[in-house]
């Protein structure tokens, strides 16, 4: 057995986006690890109000000064390549052991298990987190096995910030941004889907070139060359120590 000190590669960037700066991180880990995190700072967006207290839609952080409650929610393009192009996508749930205490497989009633869930086209990849099963997803190689577990090699994505898209399902918001209806897509690769939101996302057609569009018509992505889209992101319900420039969220 070998212990050494953990070391990490680290790729950084900073975006700014009208008012807010995205310090965006990839860490690669000796072990395979990858990480990702996006650190949100910069100004908040603010307007004039005359609410004397806690206006409904925001937080008061200056005398007539609101800042609204708001959404970040950002996509991961994973184009997947474990030992390979050809990858199968699974979810995976913790479940307890659906036999009575007392039996064979469950003599004392505490036992759980791993259930695994292969998705087979672009409409059952379309999922969502489970914290009552613990859901992470699983890529695979089923043309890879392991030495040791006899099965196929895999990488496993963990998400820790899922955001649900608050806005109505009519509002312009979601026609716009369909990916984020779901936390995790699959789909085959195709060199000309790169953007979730349609290349142009200001544009009045720009959704019908999105992610939404591309698995109207449903395909198979078992055991294929897959691209896995994560969404994930955060809520910011503004404090008043936020303004006017606020440290990281």
């Amino acid at each position: 057995m070998a212990i050494t000190r953990s070391r990490r590669l680290v790729v950084s960037f900073v975006v700014t986006v009208v008012n807010y700066e995205y310090c965006l991180y990839w860490s690669f880990y000796q072990d395979g690890t990858i990480k990702f995190d996006v650190k949100a700072t910069g100004e908040l967006s603010t307007n004039p109000t005359t609410h004397a207290t806690t206006p409904p839609h925001g937080v008061l952080v200056s005398p007539n000064v609101e800042a609204q409650i708001h959404q970040h929610i950002f996509v991961a393009r994973l184009d997947m390549m474990i030992d390979g192009i050809r990858n199968t996508v699974s979810t995976l749930d913790v479940k307890p052991v659906e036999e009575l205490p007392g039996g064979g497989m469950n003599p004392y009633g505490q036992g759980f298990r791993l259930v695994e869930t292969p998705l087979r086209t672009t409409t059952e990849a379309q999922t969502k987190p489970s914290p009552d099963t613990f859901r992470v997803w699983k890529i695979s190689n089923e043309s890879s096995i392991h030495p040791t577990t006899k099965e196929p090699v895999s990488w496993k994505l963990i998400p820790t910030n899922p955001c649900k898209l608050l806005a109505s399902p009519e509002s312009y918001i979601s026609k716009k941004a369909e990916f984020a209806k779901n936390s995790i897509w699959v789909t085959p690769y195709n060199e000309n889907e790169m953007f979730p939101s349609g290349f142009y996302v200001l544009n009045k057609g720009a959704a019908r070139n999105g992610i939404g569009n591309w698995v109207k018509e449903e395909r198979y992505i078992e055991n294929e060359d897959v691209v896995l889209w994560h969404v994930f992101g955060m809520t910011h319900c503004p404090r008043i120590e936020d303004f006017p420039i606020m440290s990281v969220e």
